[in-house]
């Protein structure tokens, strides 16, 4: 935790011009023929982390989805965007009483807000803090990831999408059933160099 809170301090200083981008970018003006479309601008990785920033056009959405088994820092350097965010609901060890048999999952809400660039680091756990969220641009705008460990499909972290159905009254709006779905989801994909200049 200690060290989490270290790497958010320090995420939280970076500013876009310190990964090298600009507001004036391409990847933030949306295609007038078309859907805006995601950029992702990945600039390193290693076997314990990978980071990069999601570059969003007004209205562009990356959908609900989860981190499974990672720790993710994400800062907002440019713009805003509306991030909602879950995290399974444990039921008590036997109890069903979580898991749907069409296999939905119940989830509890953590985050339902518009967040900017003047906004802290959002630091998501495995098991906490929004595992599974999904984002909508706002404005134009640019989001740094710091993954720890990276996407590995082979050691069971691969990326999962779902669909959410609020739970019926009682619920409080806080209560989702999560279903994952077949991911219809595409962004381009840019690597860089590295070039932080903190």
């Amino acid at each position: 935790m200690v060290v989490s809170k270290k790497v958010a301090l320090h995420v939280d200083g970076l500013t876009l011009q310190d990964v090298g981008l600009d507001a004036t970018m391409p990847y933030l003006r949306a295609n007038p023929q078309g859907r805006p479309k995601v950029t992702y601008l990945h600039f390193a990785d290693s076997p314990r982390l990978s980071f990069g920033v999601f570059c969003l056009p007004q209205s562009a959405v990356i959908p609900l989805h989860d981190h499974p088994g990672m720790t993710v820092f994400s800062k907002i350097l440019f713009g805003s965007m509306h991030i909602r965010s879950y995290d399974w609901v444990k039921a008590p060890a036997g109890n069903q009483a979580t898991r749907m048999s069409n296999g939905a999952r119940l989830a509890k809400l953590n985050t339902d807000a518009v967040l900017d660039a003047s906004s802290e680091t959002v630091v998501l756990y495995p098991e906490d803090g929004g595992n599974l969220h999904c984002f909508t641009a706002t404005t134009p705008c640019a989001l740094l990831d710091v993954m720890g460990p990276p996407y590995c499909q082979a050691e069971g972290r691969d990326c999962s999408y779902y669909g959410a159905r609020a739970v019926p009254a009682g619920g409080d709006g806080q209560y989702a059933w999560l279903k994952q779905v077949p991911s219809t989801f595409e962004m381009d994909t840019f690597h860089m160099g590295p070039s932080i200049r903190k």
